[in-house]
């Protein structure tokens, strides 16, 4: 009853609208795996997507503060705190998403805390905000970490796969060097072909 119903349906419809072209977006990309690179070049539009999903859960939120009662703030406080620890953490593989949708939500909390005149809130929460950027970039740094791990595994374990069918095949001259460059192992090929022993 704090908030007119009219406006409340009409959020519900832009937040569902949103999710919905979201959700077709990302399984068009999946079927369209060319266009995911093309698009992690560019930082700076999944920022603005976060952005955009930022305001669209923030704005009714600050405009209802405005003219509503303290248990309207608060509960949007609460609410918006919720989703920008939520947001931090699906956006943790895209930072500047990740850091674009936490402070644009943050800084509407803060403001909705002003709106109440707790400006000790608002600077305790932006602290918050802190802590929740410093895990976000924590949380991408292992996931990058881990997934170079991975990927380093997967090379190598394909060098090695080819390098053993090279030197299973026997046509071509295949050697280890050691750190100071001394062939320390040699391919049958190559041994033959020198006509040594090893």
């Amino acid at each position: 009853g704090s908030v007119n119903t009219f406006h409340l349906v009409l959020w519900v419809i832009l937040i569902v609208a949103y999710a919905s072209f979201r959700y077709v977006r990302a399984t068009w990309l999946l079927r369209h795996s060319d266009q995911i690179r093309r698009i992690a070049r560019r930082p700076w539009r999944l920022a603005l997507g976060s952005i955009v999903a930022a305001l669209i859960y923030l704005v009714p939120g600050l405009m209802w503060s405005m003219h509503g009662d303290e248990n309207v703030r608060l509960t949007f406080c609460i609410l918006l705190t919720g989703m920008m620890w939520g947001g931090s953490t699906t956006l943790a593989s895209v930072p500047p998403a990740a850091m674009a949708y936490v402070w644009t939500v943050a800084l509407g909390v803060a403001a909705i805390y002003g709106i109440m005149g707790s400006p000790a809130l608002a600077v305790l929460f932006l602290s918050l905000t802190l802590s929740i950027n410093a895990t976000s970039l924590g949380a991408w740094r292992r996931f990058n970490d881990h997934f170079r791990a991975i990927s380093r595994s997967r090379e190598k374990s394909r060098i090695i796969e080819l390098l053993r069918e090279l030197g299973a095949s026997g046509s071509n001259w295949l050697w280890e060097t050691d750190a100071e460059t001394r062939i320390v192992s040699m391919s049958d090929a190559m041994v033959a072909a020198i006509g040594i022993c090893e």
